[in-house]
């Protein structure tokens, strides 16, 4: 072979190998930059929330599952994960074992179930302490489940509440998802909507990798552009807001869930839904509550429409045998709320105390123990 041969052979694979190092680089610097992404993200996560982004977190995570209903979707029993433990009937830690006498059920959506907190700070679970360190016998159960609505409070109660523990001495009841339902949707708001297709459906078969913080960010950046675009195609649609409809399906469901603790001679308590502004007194001092300044939109979608359910739900007390109004509106007014929210509607564990104080209290003064 002559020199210039060898030369050519040469010059020919020095482009090659060379091009070959610079694929090899160029996948090396993505996969490190995705490495550098993932943890930068996660340490933003753990210092904004306080616990990492794979393990999930009471506000989202799996442990819902599908059920062939008009509640569409049920607690998954046996879930643990991410602060959240269910017991092997689907209802959330501390554990009640059915026949326990008296029983008090707490219904609900996220607030009672607890989201951001602990299982043991959540208000059923402090309610249930407070009861113990008096002396008392009774027991909490945890039976709120986040998203649902009232109807859906409602169908749990039927479903999976009663058959198993039989008839309970006081329910308590506290939802605001009819009212976000009712924003959500808007011109397109039925009072059969749920919250399964947007929050649900899709955790139900989501692969390993949804855990990775970069994906949970990019689901949400995502998630954010499509609810804008479906709010502008709602907002120009030709249907008004239907807030009576979504009215008239909150008090109905109010009403089947005093039929059925009438039937099994139970009282019903109704808690307002009670966001991190205050309402009744001191309205100046809601700009000092970090949550409503990183929420202003919310408040302005929800605010009427929650005065609204609130008054009628104190009119619905009024004019039922066996229902109950707690107000802790003006309880919370008197005190400082933004020590009382995580968020703008979920309780801290010093909140939660403060509902279950006020409960036990109201359970006692009303003699609605029973067993």
């Amino acid at each position: 072979m002559t020199a210039n041969a060898r030369d050519g052979n040469q010059s020919g694979a020095a482009p090659r190998f060379g091009m070959r190092a610079a694929l090899l680089l160029a996948v090396f610097s993505l996969l490190a930059s995705l490495v550098a992404g993932e943890a930068g993200l996660q340490v933003v996560h753990r210092v904004k929330r306080g616990y990492w982004c794979f393990p999930g977190n009471a506000f989202k995570v799996n442990y819902t599952m599908p059920v062939d209903d008009r509640r569409e979707y049920t607690a998954r029993p046996g879930y643990a994960e991410g602060g959240v433990t269910l017991d092997s009937r689907g209802f959330r830690l501390p554990e009640v074992a059915p026949g326990a006498r008296p029983l008090v059920v707490c219904l609900g959506d996220s607030v009672p179930f607890g989201a951001g907190v602990g299982n043991s700070d959540t208000y059923p679970a402090r309610l249930g302490k407070i009861f113990a360190e008096s002396g008392s016998k009774a027991k909490v159960l945890c039976a709120g489940l986040s998203s649902y609505n009232y109807r859906q409070s409602a169908d749990r109660l039927r479903l999976e509440v009663l058959p198993v523990y039989g008839a309970p001495s006081v329910v308590t009841l506290q939802a605001a998802n009819d009212v976000s339902l009712l924003t959500h949707y808007r011109g397109r708001y039925t009072p059969d909507r749920t919250w399964a297709t947007v929050r649900w459906k899709k955790g139900w078969t989501k692969p390993w990798y949804h855990k990775l913080a970069l994906v949970a960010y990019a689901g949400r950046i995502a998630s954010a552009l499509r609810a804008s675009r479906e709010k502008a195609e709602a907002d120009g649609a030709a249907n008004a807001l239907p807030e009576e409809a979504m009215l008239r399906a909150v008090e109905a469901a109010w009403d089947e869930t005093a039929g059925l603790c009438r039937a099994q001679g139970a009282a019903l308590i109704l808690l307002p839904i009670d966001p991190c502004y205050y309402q009744t007194a001191n309205k100046e001092r809601s700009a000092e509550v970090p949550a409503f300044n990183q929420q202003k939109k919310t408040y302005e979608l929800w605010d009427a429409h929650i005065t609204k359910v609130n008054a009628r739900m104190e009119q619905f007390a009024k004019t039922r045998p066996g229902v109950y109004f707690l107000d802790t509106r003006p309880m919370f007014d008197k005190l400082d709320r933004k020590a009382m929210y995580v968020d703008f509607i979920h309780y801290t564990p010093e909140g939660n105390q403060t509902v279950a104080a006020a409960l036990h209290a109201f359970i006692v003064q009303h003699g609605l123990l029973r067993g």
